[in-house]
């Protein structure tokens, strides 16, 4: 049995469903892009994070997810994507613990814990276009 070809499958489901995800946590929210940045910005009413920021951050947040669920669904600049999706949930979680939402923290770390394993064995990653030619 080829254990390389094997882990390179399990890799494989693990970037997919990680890239499908992000593409539409973001892809869905941009047709309603308004909505969401005021309910972003109505989140951090009353702690330090200025409303500038939330509102700014909030009208990136979709596009980012997008592009990094993009590039990670289809393995293209696979190790930089996932970099970019693990500082990202650095960025929510941040977020997250001003407004004390320790709930969902938890469930950040979860992303947090399966960008750090996508890193971790990207010599799997056999089935992307990064690895296309090779």
């Amino acid at each position: 049995m080829n254990w390389k070809n094997e882990k390179a499958l399990g890799y494989l489901v693990l970037r997919l469903a990680l890239g499908i995800n992000f593409l539409m946590h973001g892809i869905v929210r941009i047709p309603n892009l308004s909505e969401f940045v005021s309910g972003v910005t109505a989140g951090f009413e009353g702690t330090i994070m200025p409303r500038a920021l939330a509102v700014g951050f909030a009208y990136f947040l979709p596009y980012a997810e997008a592009l990094i669920g993009l590039l990670i669904l289809v393995g293209a600049w696979t190790r930089w994507a996932l970099l970019a999706g693990g500082i990202l949930m650095s960025v929510l979680i941040f977020g997250k613990t001003l407004q004390q939402d320790w709930g969902t923290v938890g469930t950040q770390m979860i992303y947090v814990l399966s960008f750090f394993f996508a890193l971790f064995f990207t010599e799997f990653n056999l089935y992307s276009i990064d690895r296309r030619g090779k």
